[in-house]
């Protein structure tokens, strides 16, 4: 007969672990658009993540024919180094011998199959505490004494007076915060010509009073919000579409806002659904369309917040998957695309133990990033 450890095999958790994959990206916006822009960066080796942030400009020189312009050769820098321990999150599953015992036979290796390890897969990805829900709610630095921290898009928005903010100004100033070993404070990254806000993001007061309604009502003032902060998430820079926001993702409650604004302005039938369409909804119908971008609810947001996003400057890194380790009744089975899995016989629990473990960190460049909040 056959046995658990011979049905979990390396085949199998590499083809459950790519089906559910795909069942979330495809469906999911975060994850969809970053498949897209290529941005899931596999066997990523090192100690920690390292990447080189431009935080400099070059300076244009006028010269003429026959100039000495030897004096303009002078080194100069304009790269700082963000950095930031790796990350993980698993899930952990025991089947104890009176679960196999209770379903003998093929009915029980085929519940265990079909149903504990998909879901494993899955619930890494979504949920509380999966891979989206900690790049929408989790401030890496709380983590720190908890294992390895992910850090998310909250690591530059909370913390310690990270924003302070005023019912008269649509911006929140951002202070007392760093990210990836760079502090967000507008202006305090030294290099040569900096861009003062090189690794500054943008944080919009939804309640402001100082939208042209001149009140705190967020649904009155929802496509000025979105307008203001997808401005500022491009800083205006036009000639490079790299840096200029991919979409909008909002809470239920703010996603509704909006879509009470539209309303009928944007109700029509779509024949047809070519791929370069700015009305090619693709697979995922929670969508509309405001300033020429998409813009999405997601599950994992937390209630009156939101987010315009420039997915060219976020990056999901994964370390090389461990796999064909085997010690006694302990074997690696087998990993997945983005998942390493390993299947026990464990003698204390009386049974399997399986984990399914993501290796690896979310990191983005805050400065191309919106954060929209009811901070005053």
């Amino acid at each position: 007969m056959a046995s658990p450890q011979d049905v979990i095999n390396p085949i199998t958790i590499a083809n459950y672990g790519r089906d559910a994959w795909d069942g979330v990206s495809k469906f999911n916006p975060l994850w969809e658009i970053m498949e897209k822009k290529g941005h899931i960066r596999r066997n990523v080796g090192g100690t920690q993540v390292n990447w080189p942030l431009e935080a400099g400009r070059q300076t244009p020189q006028i010269v003429a024919d026959y100039q000495d312009v030897s004096s303009f050769y002078v080194p100069k820098k304009s790269h700082v180094q963000a950095s930031m321990p790796w990350g993980q999150v698993a899930n952990f599953l025991a089947v104890d011998k009176g679960m196999l015992r209770q379903n003998q036979g093929t009915e029980a290796l085929v519940q265990y199959r079909n149903y504990a390890v998909p879901a494993m897969f899955r619930d890494l990805i979504v949920g509380t505490n999966g891979l989206g829900w900690q790049f929408f709610n989790q401030n890496g630095s709380t983590y720190a004494g908890q294992g390895m921290p992910l850090y998310g898009l909250p690591s530059v928005f909370t913390g310690n007076n990270a924003i302070t903010w005023a019912a008269g100004s649509k911006e929140g100033t951002i202070n007392n915060t760093n990210y990836a070993g760079l502090s967000c404070v507008l202006g305090a990254i030294s290099v040569d010509n900096a861009q003062s806000d090189a690794w500054t993001p943008t944080a919009v007061n939804t309640t402001s009073t100082a939208w042209n309604s001149g009140t705190a009502n967020v649904r009155a003032n929802i496509k000025e919000i979105l307008s203001y902060g997808i401005s500022r998430a491009s800083r205006y820079s036009q000639g490079d579409p790299d840096l200029n926001p991919d979409c909008n993702l909002l809470a239920f409650g703010l996603f509704n806002d909006l879509a009470f604004q539209i309303g009928e302005k944007q109700t029509f039938y779509v024949t047809g659904n070519a791929a370069d369409s700015p009305y090619a909804f693709g697979t995922n119908k929670h969508v509309l369309m405001h300033d020429n971008l998409r813009t999405y609810w997601d599950e994992n947001i937390a209630s009156g917040e939101g987010f315009t996003l420039n997915f060219s400057q976020i990056w999901c890194d994964v370390q090389p998957l461990l796999s064909g380790i085997s010690a006694a009744k302990s074997p690696m089975k087998g990993s997945s695309d983005m998942f390493e899995v390993e299947v026990d016989y464990n003698d204390a629990r009386r049974g399997i133990t399986i984990s399914a473990t993501f290796p690896g960190q979310l990191r983005f460049n805050p400065r191309y990033q919106t954060f929209y909040k009811n901070g005053a």
